[in-house]
C-alpha cells in the first residue's frame, strides 16, 4: 500500500503502532526451560501462512508476572520476526492456554482502525512483493524489529465495513485453495493406501515377476548429446521431465536435439507406452510415453523399459512409483561417489503382474486417482493467479468494494 493510498477517497494511512499494541515474546534461555510453570509457547516454525502449526510445541517457564505479557488472546496477530520474515497468523484460542517466544511480534488490537485480517493479507502481499527492505535489519541476520514495525505506516480504507468486504473476498479465495488442497491430501492418501494394500498383497504372490521377465527392451540413453542441442527438432527427455507427483511426463521445460541416424540413436528412441526411471541423482523417479509424444530420445540418466504387449505398461509403472518399487530401486542403489542403479539392478526390480483384465481395472482407477489430483492443482493455480490479482487491486486501492463485493466494483 503505497503513498497514493492518501489520494484515495475514503482511504487513510494509520501507524501500526498506533492501532496495535505491538510485542516480542520471550527469549528463550537454558534458565527459561525449567521451572515449575513450564507451558505451551509458539515459535517462528509454529507460525505458518494464515495458519498455525500446533504438532511441535515448545515449552518454557512463564512466571505468574510474565503471564499476562505473553499470553495470547484470540485476535492476536502473528508476525514472524526472522527466517521467513513477516510470515503471519492469527490466533483463535486453538489451546487453552499458549504464549509466543522472542521470534514473534504478537499485534494485538488497540482500536477499532484496522482488520487484523486486512493486515495478514496485506503482509502476504508485501512479503511477496518485497516490500519490506527498508524495514528490516541486517546487523546479523535478517529480521523484522519491533522498532520499525511500529513506525510503519498502512494505507487501508476508513470504512471498516469496506475493510471486512475486502478480506471476506480474500478470505473465500484462501477457503476455495484450501478446500481443493484438502481434496488433493485426501486423494493422495486414498492413492497410497490402495498401493500399499496392493503392493502388500502381490509381494509374496506367485505374480511377481522381474522387470527383465516381462519386458521386451532395457536400455539408457546415450552420452555426449549436448553438440545435438537444437532449438527444434525431436524431444530430449532428462530427469527434470520426470515427477513424483504422477506417472506422466512434466513437459513445461523441453530440450530439443537434431538426431544423426545412428544405432546409437535408435537406442534411445522413445515409443508410446515405454517406461521411463531415472537412474541417477534422484532415484526411481518413474514417467511414461504417451501416444502424442512425437519423435523423442532420452539422457543417459534415464532408463527405458519396453514390456510385452500382453503387459499394461501403465500398471507397471505405477507399481514401481509405489512404495514397493521405491523401496528396490533404494536397495539396489549402486552406491559408490553418486547415487545410480545400473541396467542390470533395474532389471532384477520386481512387480506383480496379475491377470490382464486386473491390471487395466487397477490401472483405472489409478489414473483416475491421478486426474483427479491434476484437477484440484489446476483449481488451485487457477485461485492463486486470481488472488494474486485481486490482492494487487484491492490492497492498493485500485479496486473498491462496496456492500457488494466483486459483483459492486469501482475504479480507485
Amino acid at each position: 500500500m503505497s503513498r497514493e493510498a492518501t489520494h484515495i477517497a475514503g482511504w487513510t494511512r494509520t501507524r501500526l503502532g498506533h492501532a496495535f499494541d505491538i510485542e516480542l515474546g520471550k527469549m528463550l534461555s537454558p534458565e527459561a526451560s525449567v521451572g515449575r510453570d513450564l507451558m505451551p509457547y509458539l515459535a517462528n516454525r509454529n507460525v505458518q501462512w494464515n495458519q498455525l502449526d500446533l504438532d511441535d510445541l515448545g515449552y518454557m517457564n512463564f512466571a505468574r508476572a510474565e503471564r499476562e505479557r505473553f499470553r495470547l488472546r484470540s485476535g492476536d496477530l502473528l508476525i514472524c520476526e526472522g527466517g521467513e520474515i513477516g510470515r503471519t497468523a492469527i490466533w483463535n484460542d486453538e489451546l487453552p492456554e499458549c504464549y509466543f517466544q522472542k521470534a514473534i511480534h504478537r499485534l494485538r488490537p488497540r482500536t477499532a482502525t484496522i482488520e487484523s485480517r486486512l493486515l495478514l493479507h496485506y503482509m502476504r502481499y508485501a512479503v511477496d512483493h518485497n516490500l519490506f527492505p527498508g524495514l528490516i535489519g541486517q546487523t546479523s541476520i535478517a529480521h523484522l524489529t519491533r522498532e520499525k514495525l511500529i513506525q510503519f505506516e498502512l494505507g487501508h480504507p476508513v470504512s471498516i465495513r469496506e475493510q471486512r468486504r475486502i478480506t471476506e473476498i480474500l478470505d473465500a479465495l484462501d477457503d476455495q485453495i484450501a478446500e481443493s488442497t484438502c481434496l488433493i491430501a485426501k486423494e493422495l492418501s486414498l492413492r497410497e493406501g490402495v498401493l500399499r494394500q496392493l503392493s502388500n498383497l502381490y509381494f509374496h504372490a506367485t505374480t511377481m515377476s522381474t522387470l527383465a521377465q516381462v519386458s521386451l527392451l532395457i536400455t539408457s540413453g546415450s552420452r555426449g548429446w549436448a553438440g545435438y542441442y537444437a532449438d527444434h527438432g525431436a524431444l530430449f527427455v532428462r530427469i527434470g521431465n520426470l515427477t513424483r507427483e504422477h506417472i506422466n511426463l512434466r513437459l513445461d521445460d523441453c530440450v530439443f536435439v537434431q538426431v544423426p541416424k545412428t544405432s546409437e540413436g535408435s537406442r534411445a528412441a522413445l515409443t508410446p507406452g515405454d517406461i521411463l526411471i531415472s537412474i541417477t541423482a534422484d532415484l526411481g523417479i518413474i514417467g511414461m510415453v504417451p501416444e502424442d509424444l512425437g519423435e523423442a530420445y532420452i539422457n543417459q540418466h534415464v532408463a527405458l523399459i519396453r514390456v510385452w504387449p500382453e503387459v499394461n505398461p501403465r500398471w507397471v509403472a505405477h507399481m514401481l512409483a509405489s512404495e514397493l518399487g521405491q523401496r528396490q530401486f533404494q536397495l539396489a542403489n549402486d552406491s559408490g561417489a553418486k547415487a545410480g542403479l545400473n541396467l542390470p539392478a533395474v532389471g532384477r526390480v520386481q512387480v506383480p503382474i496379475p491377470r490382464r483384465d486386473a491390471q487395466d481395472r487397477l490401472t483405472g482407477m489409478l489414473d483416475e486417482s491421478d486426474g483427479n489430483i491434476r484437477r484440484h492443482r489446476g483449481e488451485i493455480a487457477k485461485w492463486l493467479l486470481l488472488k494474486e490479482g485481486l490482492m494487487e487491486d484491492l490492497l492498493t486501492g485500485r479496486v473498491r468494494v462496496g456492500g457488494g463485493g466483486l459483483d459492486d466494483v469501482r475504479s480507485g
